[in-house]
């Protein structure tokens, strides 16, 4: 199969391990999504890739350093770098996966729960520094090997930032291969 279908079924895996109403059915559902991430491409090799890992709070923290847990026991290959969106990735540290906590973080007043809020004590800024540092990786991860996952745990805003993160390594993939149209964006 395809990386991109075995991306997708891993990704199915974790949304579902996360609402998994029994512990050992979280543990099935996690070990399945890093069966579907660890899989090989082509001709049977496993390509080196850079994982992005976003999460925005402190449960969703543990839940992505579950999964990463998951992905190393099943002998992964990649390199994890967890982006929290929310707080400081305490749960990350704590991981015997051990992925770098990388990117601008900051503890805010409300932890994610009352924006306004927190927009008065460095939201926006951080949220900015974030999506600055998701570019630069997605830069650094095609400029490398042109291998890269992104895993976001969590709502809508880490989705937005996987989101975001997928098309500026597309745009830079293409900017590199020289493709038309691409030279001004």
């Amino acid at each position: 199969g395809d990386q991109g279908g075995m991306v997708a079924n891993a990704g199915r895996a974790v949304r579902l391990a996360a609402h998994a109403p029994r512990r050992r059915d979280a543990r099935v559902l996690r070990a399945k999504a890093a069966t579907c991430a660890c899989s090989s491409g082509r001709s049977g090799r496993q390509r080196q890739q850079q994982a992005l890992v976003l999460s925005n709070g402190h449960g969703e923290d543990k839940i992505a350093a579950n999964i990463l847990e998951a992905l190393a026991e099943r002998g992964y290959g990649g390199t994890f770098t967890a982006l929290p969106i929310v707080g400081t990735g305490e749960a990350y540290r704590r991981s015997p996966a051990a992925p770098s906590v990388d990117g601008p973080a900051k503890l805010l007043p409300s932890g994610g729960f009352s924006p306004l809020r927190d927009v008065r004590h460095g939201l926006l800024g951080l949220t900015a520094a974030q999506l600055r540092f998701a570019r630069r990786w997605a830069k650094r991860a095609v400029d490398s090997n042109g291998s890269l996952l992104v895993l976001a745990v969590g709502d809508v805003v880490p989705l937005a930032f996987a989101r975001w993160v997928a098309r500026w390594a597309a745009r830079h993939h293409r900017k590199q291969l020289g493709s038309p149209g691409e030279a001004e964006a």
